[in-house]
């Protein structure tokens, strides 16, 4: 692999000088960041992950995957939210400033990693990189420290496969490279587009690929495989990405890849209107003009294909780079979002990279005569993406503002009412205003359970529980219990244990397999004294989760998040096993 470049010598005064700027920007352009909170599922990640409170919470972090209430097995990013737990408690500023940080960190490694290929407008690209607004979602989220986190490691990654390409020491950098590429696997499994992107760059440099060339990444494309086949079932059985939602035929699932491609190629173009849940696209396969997306996104990359050499190898390989680190996220598989949304921007981490390097590669070759107007048009880029960035950062800074600025741009998109209407009701007590987002939700869309549920929750804490929706009515049997437990949940907060022991009671009749309708009716029962049925509950409830990985990530999330039913579990736990 000769053809790779080799890496840079020591960097010079002037690289150094650079290399500060470059760390400087996201600095500067997420400084909102600093100052947001906690949001949405934030607190399955880190104020409600009972995973982060004790040591041993560390280790079922990494062996007990099954038991996260997040539902996903990235033990190296919730690892980092357990050291920041324990230094920092849930102060959210540390939170933030180390997601930040670690932007920074892979924007100085993105540069370094362009220079060492001699990429055209190397710095240009990694600060576009640091600061295009579309990365906001990555990093003023504190959840999405998994993509910044990921990023470090598998840009380290691919530094060091330079080091093993160029033969150079090969076995020490080879292992190393292998390392840093489990970190990143670790950390998020979007990483696992690692092997191919290392192929591409040898075939960009080299205008072929041997077995040579092949046979070291192997081992890559196993961890590769094997991760991305436990994430996959990870979504769909433990978080649940599965039901009437995700219900999508396979030409439909063609027609939401094709426009996602397109869709996010334009935000990186144009990146106004940038938003939490955008609005779904059409999918009726019914539609010819809706194939066109498909046909033409499918088209690109034979076409620079067959133009490698007029135009060279880069457009098909930064092109190529994009559409496969975005696979994952095109809808082929479920993904929990795809219940509100085909896009988020914080699917493109990674894959911005191959059109931004492309574009700025470009813009240097039609300057290079000119170097002064590469410079002009960065400087031009610099004053329009921070200050957007600087303003799409501060939009998370609570769900209050995330929702309305999502509202704002997308008034139909019925999670954001219904979230907004949880943050009023719980974090604002504004019961009203509450009642008004759940019933805008459930106006929306008949399908999601969750705006009934919660309208039959506000109406049970007003004393009105005729007025609210009829649980029973809701054809999920899944639905009947988390109904019911609603109901359960308002009644026992009334000091209503007869009318809450009804209710969970209806709630394990209507769906026998839930573990949080025998958990809470094992809670009240054994607060009535009824202490043998409250063990014949607790039981239950050990054998639904034992036989169910869902049933063990809503065990623990229940156990973290409610004193009562913790107290309960340690008291029912101790009881004499059944005669």
């Amino acid at each position: 692999m000769s053809a790779i470049p080799a890496p840079l010598s020591r960097p010079s005064s002037r690289a150094w000088l650079a290399g500060t700027a470059l760390f400087l920007l996201p600095l500067l352009a997420y400084l909102p960041a600093l100052r947001a909170g906690f949001i949405w599922d934030d607190d399955l990640w880190v104020t409600g992950n009972p995973s982060l409170r004790t040591l041993a919470g560390l280790g079922q972090i990494w062996l007990l995957p099954l038991q996260q209430a997040n539902g996903q097995y990235y033990p190296l990013s919730v690892s980092s939210f357990w050291l920041d737990y324990h230094l920092w408690g849930l102060h959210p500023l540390p939170y933030h400033a180390l997601n930040v940080l670690l932007h920074a960190a892979s924007t100085l490694l993105l540069w370094r990693l362009l220079r060492s290929l001699q990429v055209p407008g190397a710095w240009l690209a990694a600060a576009i990189f640091a600061i295009h607004p579309v990365q906001a979602e990555s990093v003023a989220w504190i959840s999405e420290r998994k993509n910044v986190l990921a990023g470090v490691f598998y840009l380290a990654a691919l530094l060091a496969s330079l080091r093993f390409s160029s033969g150079a020491a090969r076995r020490r950098w080879y292992a190393l490279a292998f390392g840093l590429f489990l970190l990143a696997m670790f950390s998020k499994t979007v990483a696992g587009s690692f092997p191919a992107v290392v192929l591409l760059i040898v075939y960009w440099k080299r205008g072929r690929l041997t077995r040579r060339d092949v046979l070291p990444l192997l081992p890559f494309f196993a961890v590769s495989i094997a991760m991305g086949l436990l994430t996959g079932w990870l979504e769909v059985h433990v978080v649940l990405a599965a039901g009437p939602e995700w219900e999508f035929s396979f030409p439909q699932r063609i027609l939401i890849a094709g426009q996602a491609l397109w869709f996010y190629a334009a935000k990186l173009l144009w990146p106004v209107q940038l938003n939490f849940m955008y609005p779904k696209w059409p999918v009726d396969p019914h539609r010819p003009l809706l194939w066109l997306y498909p046909i033409a996104a499918a088209a690109v990359i034979p076409i620079l294909w067959l133009l490698r050499r007029p135009i060279g190898r880069g457009p098909f390989v930064c092109v190529s780079l994009f559409a496969g680190c975005l696979f994952p996220a095109l809808g082929f598989a479920n993904l929990y979002p795809m219940r509100y949304t085909f896009a988020q921007d914080h699917f493109q981490y990674f894959a911005s990279i191959g059109l931004i390097v492309l574009f700025v590669a470009a813009a240097a070759r039609l300057t290079a005569n000119r170097p002064g107007a590469l410079r002009l048009l960065g400087a031009g880029m610099m004053m329009l993406l921070v200050p957007l960035t600087f303003i799409r950062a501060g939009v998370f800074r609570s769900s209050d503002t995330l929702y309305q600025d999502t509202l704002a741009k997308n008034p139909n998109a019925w999670m954001a009412h219904n979230n907004l209407g949880l943050y009023d009701l719980f974090t604002l007590g504004d019961t009203a205003r509450a009642l008004r987002e759940f019933q805008t939700a459930a106006a929306i869309d008949a399908v999601p359970a969750e705006p009934r549920i919660n309208l039959a929750r506000v109406h049970m804490l007003l004393g009105d529980a005729e007025s609210g929706p009829n649980i029973p009515t809701l054809a999920n049997p899944a639905f009947y219990a988390d109904g019911w437990i609603a109901i359960g949940r308002a009644r026992w907060n009334q000091q209503d244990l007869s009318g809450a022991r009804e209710a969970f009671k209806n709630a394990a009749v209507r769906s026998p397999e839930s573990v949080l309708a025998h958990l809470n009716l094992a809670a009240v029962l054994d607060t009535q004294g009824d202490r043998d049925q409250a063990i014949a509950e607790w039981r239950s409830v050990r054998e639904l989760a034992a036989a169910s990985p869902a049933g063990k990530a809503a065990l623990s999330q229940a156990l973290a998040g409610d004193p009562r039913l913790s107290s309960a579990a340690d008291k029912l736990a101790g009881a004499p096993p059944a005669p």
